[in-house]
């Protein structure tokens, strides 16, 4: 019975994580309806392998900041018993999941891993055809609709129509935005380096990556690799890797064209202006801007505007970044949040799971995603995961 449950299981959460994440094969079933049934088969699969969990002092910690912060969204600033639901079930597999053996979320996160590479990979196919100017068969998205994006279905990967780069279309694969796709694809990545991955799932998040064409997906890869290289390497190491990394852009900025995907995607975006700061720095427009700054002026900042943000009056709508959290939960909502993400880091902290920790504060920090299951469960398998590795590690240096 046991390995009976763990594939309904693992999938049952996998397909809530990508409903959260509005993966386009999840539009048709309410996403209710797979939160509900990740939540039944999370119950199910703990009843018939409750030796496979614990509560310690360090799930009693997360449990009572992951309930809190549930409960804070789902009650911010008013009631809504749709929110409720939705946040409820969340919570109720973010349970199961925290209390979960290290064994099994070695398992589950490889899970998530396979499943996210093989969508990716079929995508890749795909877009690949599309590229070739092969025609393929589509159709306009009508099962979602943001008030932004406009999205064209080639079955296996997404098409945005209203693309700030009429010029290319980025892989998205099916994701809503090529910078959602990114975001996952630099956690999950990061995750399957440090913990020795599937080589597989390693090069399928790497094209996906670079085929995306994300300055901050590209951006905060950099920063990891640079990170990890500090923490891993001496001295000499690292003033290699300056050596390197500064050639490299010489090199890039001196020879690639500017009419080259590179020069157009990446490096155009670089372009710093004193009044408008990096060019690629576009989560936010000047509508947003202005007022987001009438907002944090009020009281309403404290505890955020969620039940007023309806469809019509939604002023965050085409923006990202930790200024639209702070406008959906206030400041005490950000706050919370991160006290737990802190919470999971400190108590499970080592040298490859701050690398981790930091890609996943800077990617959130762009894309206001800190607290999606897929996102979030990634993180609590992960961080762990890397610590207990990194203690095997040191035993063995030390026996030999």
């Amino acid at each position: 019975m046991k390995n009976i449950a763990l594939f309904p299981y693992f999938i049952s959460v996998f397909f809530m994580m990508c409903a959260s994440y509005y993966l386009s094969f999840t539009w048709k079933i309410n996403a209710i309806v797979w939160f509900l049934l990740a939540s039944i088969m999370s119950i199910i699969f703990y009843s018939h392998n409750k030796k496979e969990f614990r509560i310690t002092k360090k799930e009693q910690s997360i449990l009572v900041l992951w309930s809190i912060c549930s409960l804070y969204i789902a009650l911010s600033p008013g009631f809504n018993l749709g929110n409720l639901l939705r946040n409820l079930l969340i919570w109720l597999s973010g349970v199961v999941l925290i209390c979960m053996s290290l064994k099994l979320k070695m398992k589950f996160l490889g899970f998530v891993s396979r499943g996210t590479s093989f969508i990716l990979c079929f995508s890749l196919i795909g877009w690949g055809i599309y590229h070739m100017g092969i025609p393929l068969p589509n159709k306009i998205v009508t099962d979602y609709d943001d008030g932004y994006h406009i999205l064209s279905d080639y079955f296996f990967f997404l098409i945005n129509e209203n693309s700030q780069f009429d010029f290319y279309q980025r892989f998205t694969s099916l994701f809503i935005e090529p910078g959602q796709m990114a975001s996952i694809c630099v956690i999950l990545l990061f995750s399957n380096i440090f913990l020795k991955g599937k080589i597989f799932d390693i090069i399928i998040l790497t094209i996906s990556l670079i085929c995306s064409f994300s300055l901050a997906g590209w951006m905060v890869t950099a920063i990891g690799f640079f990170l990890m290289l500090i923490m891993k390497s001496q001295s000499k190491v690292i003033l290699l890797f300056f050596f390197i990394f500064i050639l490299g852009l010489f090199l890039t900025i001196k020879y690639v064209s500017e009419d080259s995907l590179v020069g157009k995607l990446i490096i155009e975006r670089l372009v710093f202006d004193e009044e408008k700061g990096f060019a690629g720095n576009n989560r936010t427009g000047e509508d947003f801007e202005y007022n987001f700054e009438k907002y944090i002026q009020s009281k309403k900042c404290i505890l955020g505007l969620d039940g007023e943000l309806h469809e019509g009056n939604n002023w965050t709508t085409g923006n990202s970044g930790y200024k639209v959290t702070i406008v959906y939960f206030g400041f005490v909502g950000l706050l919370i949040m991160l006290l737990l993400l802190f919470k999971i880091f400190i108590i499970n902290r080592s040298s490859y799971g701050f690398v981790l920790f930091c890609c996943y504060l800077l990617l959130g920090a762009i894309r206001n995603f800190w607290l999606n299951p897929y996102w979030l469960f990634i993180l609590i398998c992960a961080i762990p995961l890397i610590q207990q590795q990194n203690k095997l590690q040191s035993s063995n240096l030390v026996r030999k």
